[in-house]
């Protein structure tokens, strides 16, 4: 049997090169609207599928003022799922932050009281950097948009606190 956990420290400890990008729109049973798509070589029950925009609040009230750091305010969320037997077991949102120059930034928790709004966990960062590099177009710039936005990742206390959210 196969725990959460267990699973996310399998994506989370994983490299790019240990999953096949099938790339865009390319697998017809998804009806969720993600267009990427990747399978774990080393076991194809995981598989990732992200792009499926977020459509609730606009993201540019109270907490989103890091915006104003990038040359394009324009923030856009999507969805990036880890499934398991093509089943969503974890999601977490992303942000495309800059218009064109397309940096990938972790969303803070939506929830976060004022004081955390800007905190990311360590998950959160390796999961934005793996998304980001399978197709490999921009993995290096997680870390950077990271830092140009203020965030800050988190330490462990914060980390537990979050793992409520799961």
């Amino acid at each position: 049997m196969m725990k959460l956990k267990e699973l996310l420290d399998i994506v989370i400890d994983s490299t790019p090169y240990e999953w096949r990008d099938i790339g865009p729109g390319s697998v017809s049973l998804d009806e969720d609207d993600h267009g990427m798509f990747a399978v774990y070589k080393p076991d194809v029950s995981l598989s990732l599928a992200w792009g499926q925009q977020y459509m609730g609040s606009p993201l540019d009230g109270p907490g989103y003022e890091w915006r104003k750091k990038f040359v394009v305010h324009d923030v856009t969320a999507y969805y990036a799922d880890v499934r398991w037997n093509g089943v969503t077991v974890h999601r977490e949102m992303l942000l495309s932050v800059d218009g064109s120059a397309g940096h990938t930034l972790p969303a803070p928790s939506l929830r976060a009281e004022e004081t955390l709004a800007n905190r990311i966990t360590p998950m959160q960062r390796e999961f934005a950097r793996l998304i980001c590099s399978i197709p490999n177009e921009q993995g290096n710039t997680v870390d950077s948009a990271i830092e140009q936005a203020g965030f800050v990742v988190a330490d462990d206390d914060f980390l537990l606190s979050r793992m409520e959210d799961f």
